[in-house]
């Protein structure tokens, strides 16, 4: 079968949500009766009504400073997909082992009841769900905006989607140049809480015109009114901060955190900058790696944009011997020129092992998300 890639995309424009997947190659012939009962579902993005605040209630309680409790949630972790989330435990799991499309939902039962699965970006459900080779048809239509949710992972591009008071009812996000092992590029992940009574909307310009005719790649506006329950959104944004890639290095995985003290099964620490720190030029990277992490005293650095574009490369230097196993200090300096942060300011900085071989079983590196000043 042939199938034809594309990289799952964002636009920050006022009401796209694009190439959630791959687009396949197949044809579909769909009647015009059939097209109008498909709009309100493909524009909408799943709105209804959501279960009764009691019927989330167990999803986590409160600490004494009001701080959400996880203490008593459950860890998923998926080997096949070589990543691990934290959710309520009252919340189920259901995995789509499709060779193509697999899936990994996370959702509250109340509100799935009678829902077609796996759950896609479109289901009526609030959920929390993973799509490592992506999804094969266009996404949701919705004013976004750059997420402000603290990701567990490096992420290359993140949107908010939001209700017309600025409201988040979901969030998409795709992440970096290093994944886990069965992700590819078109991979992402999506989170969704229900909106409560939902009142769908297009705006043409200053007119108002049916849904089932809007037409926002021309440059229409949807517009959702509606209310979020708070509390869910707060669940799915722990979540969210809870997702870690597994630490594997060899064998071809990658490897990456953000718990700057426990890196690639313990092979490399970075202690600056902090991930999510905010960077300038110069920038100065300080850590320790073990010696088998260098490679003639030395290993490559690379800093990206939110797109994997290279911004600057250099070499970090061990500063004292490195024929060892032990942990030994490094420090590298990049200059760059601050990319444009229009679309995103967000980046990374990947540390690679020096791998003479050249052989990709060998292969590791770790990746810090960073941003860039404004």
């Amino acid at each position: 079968m042939i199938r034809v890639m594309r990289r799952f995309q964002f636009s920050t424009s006022n009401s796209r949500f694009l190439n959630t997947g791959r687009i396949l190659p197949y044809v579909f012939l769909v009647g015009g009766v059939v097209l109008a009962a498909l709009a309100v579902l493909f524009f909408s993005g799943g709105g209804g009504e959501s279960a009764p605040a009691d019927s989330v209630s167990e999803t986590g309680g409160e600490t004494a400073s009001g701080a959400l409790d996880t203490s008593l949630w459950e860890t998923y972790q998926s080997d096949a997909f070589g990543f691990s989330i934290k959710h309520p435990a009252h919340w189920e799991v259901r995995v789509s082992e499709d060779e193509f499309t697999p899936a990994i939902n996370i959702f509250d039962p109340a509100t799935a009841v009678g829902a077609a699965f796996p759950l896609t970006h479109f289901s009526e459900a609030t959920h929390v769900s993973m799509y490592p080779r992506g999804i094969p048809t266009e996404g949701v239509f919705s004013n976004t905006r750059e997420s402000g949710v603290r990701f567990g992972e490096s992420v290359r591009v993140a949107n908010d989607f939001l209700l017309e008071d600025g409201s988040a009812w979901a969030t998409a996000a795709s992440f970096g140049r290093i994944v886990p092992a069965g992700w590819d590029e078109a991979g992402f992940l999506w989170a969704k809480v229900v909106i409560d009574n939902l009142d769908l909307t297009c705006r043409r310009g200053v007119e108002t015109v049916p849904v089932d005719v809007c037409d926002p790649l021309s440059g229409d506006t949807l517009v959702r009114r509606g209310t979020v329950n708070a509390r869910v959104r707060a669940i799915e944004e722990a979540m969210l901060a809870s997702f870690h890639y597994l630490n594997r290095v060899r064998g071809g995985t990658v490897s990456t955190s953000t718990d700057a003290t426990n890196l690639s099964d313990d092979l490399i620490r970075v202690t600056s900058p902090e991930p999510g720190a905010v960077i300038t030029s110069p920038l100065t990277i300080r850590g320790e790696a073990r010696g088998n992490w260098y490679f003639e005293a030395t290993f490559p650095v690379v800093l990206v944009d939110w797109d994997g574009r290279i911004i600057a490369e250099h070499y970090a230097e061990a500063k004292s011997d490195w024929m060892t196993t032990d942990f030994v200090p490094f420090e590298a300096m990049l200059e760059f020129v601050v990319p444009d942060t229009s679309v995103s300011d967000r980046g990374a900085l990947i540390l690679r092992n020096a791998n003479p071989s050249g052989l990709p079983d060998y292969d590791a590196a770790i990746e810090i998300p960073v941003r860039f000043v404004q």
